[in-house]
């Protein structure tokens, strides 16, 4: 019984090593959250493109600074606060396809892909997925379990907050 106590304890201070860092356990990509908006997609792209954004629709962001370019190549730097974990980090546009697609490569190893599709109804169907490619590799089911649940309650958030947005 101690011996799991003493396993646990690692967890949770490797966990907010992670949080810290702003990253997660290696694995890899999966699909987060998708959602649909009644809104086109080319007002959606947009507001997700323009990363001025990002602290209204993903809460945890509390500031997005530095940004250089548009499209692919668009740099910025980003601060998190994750449940009292403070973490700062810089994004880099690595695919960008208007209207279609954003993959953002982040100095702490996540990758996130933003996939907007035409609904038949005139909408949008916004997928986000994110691949972790961390170099804190974490192993063991519970804490995998622990981290993408985090990262897809997040992320499903973050497609709420974009939709209500876009809805209104």
């Amino acid at each position: 019984m101690k011996g799991r106590g003493i396993v646990w304890a690692m967890v949770w201070m490797s966990l907010g090593l992670v949080f810290l860092a702003g990253c997660a356990a290696t694995m890899s990509g999966v699909e987060i959250a998708s959602i649909e908006i009644q809104a086109p997609v080319e007002k959606v792209f947009d507001y997700v493109a323009d990363y001025n954004n990002l602290p209204h629709y993903i809460t945890e962001v509390k500031s997005v600074s530095n940004i250089q370019g548009q499209g692919l190549g668009t740099t910025f730097d980003w601060t998190v606060d994750w449940k009292g974990h403070r973490s700062e980090g810089r994004m880099v546009v690595v695919d960008y396809v208007p209207n279609s697609k954003i993959v953002l490569n982040s100095t702490c190893g996540k990758i996130i892909t933003e996939i907007f599709q035409p609904a038949p109804d005139g909408g949008t169907r916004l997928i986000v997925s994110v691949m972790f490619a961390s170099e804190v590799p974490i192993e063991g089911k519970p804490v995998k379990k622990f981290v993408v649940k985090a990262t897809r309650e997040m992320f499903e958030g973050m497609l709420q907050n974009v939709k209500a947005e876009m809805e209104k």
